[in-house]
């Protein structure tokens, strides 16, 4: 794809940081999953929009620029720039961008975009036959995501403290399998507007969406600890392991303990 730059970055957070407005698209995925205790806001023509939390998934586009504070902090980033990328408003380099719409781009939780960043990932850490043709063509996807990311309309999604709540209450519950029931109690809502609303929000049913938490625990796992993997498997909500090396394979692309020979890379 013309103009596109795919790169593996260690970034550094500082404890205040603003960008300038520049003149490349950039979508910005933390390899590790780990949340970082930063917040950020986009700033076009000297206008702020809300300070969110600065999640895996952001992006940054041509013509606006992004200020962050919060605790210092290190991460492995793919960063994929953009000089060109289709037509829309999020690609108007600052023209007709929607602010409140932008907003949610500081932490994307969208599964096709997520899919999409793992996919490139991982034919940038192992390129085989025809790696770059297929980077450009899941880029171009990508990028075709965000415009139709940013022209949805918000109604009806979980606001961003309800859906921080509900991450974490099921993150902190996760070798417990919470229910739907249980979480929809917790934000105030019935169990079908929280899936609902939570389907707007990040394109995931509610047992999809804690499946995605369940193996973003079981990857931090893997790579931060040197626990059993059945003890993984434990902790992740799942009764057995060959259960949860099957799942994880299949959601992963690769074993748990293929995976975890993969930390330094």
């Amino acid at each position: 794809m013309p103009g596109l730059s795919v790169r593996i970055e260690e970034a550094r957070f500082r404890h205040e940081l603003e960008m300038a407005p520049g003149d490349r698209h950039v979508v910005a995925f933390n390899l590790a999953r780990k949340p970082v205790d930063i917040r950020a806001c986009y700033i076009l023509d000297g206008v702020r929009s809300d300070y969110r939390r600065f999640g895996a998934v952001s992006y940054l586009p041509a013509g606006v620029g992004m200020h962050a504070v919060g605790r210092e902090a290190g991460a492995r980033m793919l960063m994929c720039r953009y000089d060109n990328a289709p037509r829309g408003p999020l690609f108007e380099k600052g023209d007709g961008i929607d602010l409140d719409r932008l907003a949610r781009c500081v932490d994307i939780r969208n599964r096709d975009i997520v899919r999409a960043l793992e996919r490139i990932a991982e034919e940038t850490r192992n390129p085989g036959s025809a790696s770059g043709a297929l980077i450009s063509a899941i880029a171009t996807a990508l990028a075709i995501d965000l415009v139709r990311l940013t022209a949805s309309d918000a109604a009806g999604a979980l606001s961003e403290e309800l859906l921080l709540l509900v991450e974490s209450y099921c993150m902190e519950h996760i070798a417990e399998k919470p229910g739907l029931p249980e979480v929809a109690v917790l934000c105030g809502l019935s169990p079908r507007q929280l899936a609902a609303a939570l389907k707007r929000t990040t394109g995931l049913g509610f047992s999809q969406y804690l499946a995605s938490l369940r193996f973003r625990q079981a990857r931090q796992l893997l790579l931060d600890t040197m626990l059993p993997i059945k003890e993984v498997a434990y902790r992740c909500g799942f009764s057995h392991v060959t259960s949860f090396t099957n799942a994880f394979r299949e959601a992963v692309g690769m074993t748990p303990a293929r995976y975890r020979t993969r930390r330094t890379h």
